[in-house]
């Protein structure tokens, strides 16, 4: 909770200033689709579920000062971290359930991040991005 989501509210709360003095800003958080459940790492998925809500609680909070608030949620990533934790047989079963049948790298992650910075997302706020190859299609 430290990390994941204390953490998030920190960065936010430190740009906001500078943001509303300039009249506009992005903010994208990274939550993941974890936060839609799952059988392990409860802990985990709560703390990435409390990111959407403060996503969009701070969207509502700060859409009148042209600030806009967005989040990536990634699933299974190709990392450091994932392929020590995650045992390869079980990395392959998941990719076979999802849409795209490949785990994803986190170069998959910068096209939504780069629209969610970049103008052309001017009018969306208080959304969350599954960015996970159709593992999570709500």
């Amino acid at each position: 909770m430290a990390v994941n989501l204390r953490g998030p509210w920190l960065c936010t709360r430190a740009v906001v200033p500078v943001m509303r003095r300039q009249g506009a800003g992005r903010i994208v958080n990274q939550a993941s689709i974890a936060a839609w459940g799952g059988p392990s790492l409860l802990h985990y998925s709560v703390s990435k579920a409390g990111v959407i809500g403060l996503t969009r609680s701070m969207a509502k909070l700060l859409g009148a000062d042209g600030i806009t608030v967005n989040t990536i949620a990634p699933g299974q990533m190709s990392t450091e971290s994932t392929l020590s934790l995650v045992p390869a047989d079980r990395l392959e079963r998941m990719s076979a359930t999802q849409a795209v049948h490949r785990i994803g790298d986190p170069d998959d992650l910068c096209g939504a991040l780069v629209y969610l910075l970049s103008d052309e997302s001017a009018f969306m706020t208080g959304q969350t991005l599954i960015v996970d190859g159709g593992m999570i299609i709500p």
